[in-house]
């Protein structure tokens, strides 16, 4: 009898654990579909065109660039998750911009044509989110 009552509370526990646990999941779900729709609102007042949205590595920053358009200058913002707000924004024409580090974001220009020493161009600035500076390379 006594072995009856530790199984069926064993068993208890692994179907309360379980609800917890997917609990958590659906609201992690839940709370990345939100962060999605708050950058794509964000992102439509900026944009006229379609965009692209990275992620930094640990998924605290999100880095939305428009789509070229050879036209006119690209813009970008940086979107704080946490926060849920665009902390910074700029433009640039013939360049790209990436992170360079989970907290640090790199603009680098690319005037005229590009030679196959494109790896030693300068970066025009580097953009710190944790302390919201730009910094210029030496």
């Amino acid at each position: 009898m006594a072995l009856i009552s530790k199984i069926i509370f064993f068993f208890t526990l692994f179907i309360l654990l379980s609800f917890c646990s997917s609990s958590q999941c659906i609201k992690s779900q839940n709370d990345t579909a939100n962060n999605k729709s708050k950058i794509k609102i964000s992102a439509d007042e900026l944009f006229k065109k379609d965009y692209d949205v990275i992620y930094n590595i640990s998924k605290e920053y999100a880095l939305c660039i428009e789509r070229y358009d050879e036209d006119r200058s690209k813009k970008f913002f940086i979107y704080d998750v946490s926060a849920g707000t665009v902390i910074f924004k700029d433009s640039f024409v013939l360049g790209n911009v990436v992170w360079s580090s989970d907290y640090e974001v790199k603009l680098t220009l690319h005037p005229g044509i590009i030679t196959k020493d494109e790896n030693n161009v300068k970066p025009k600035y580097i953009y710190n989110v944790l302390t919201n500076t730009k910094s210029n390379p030496q």
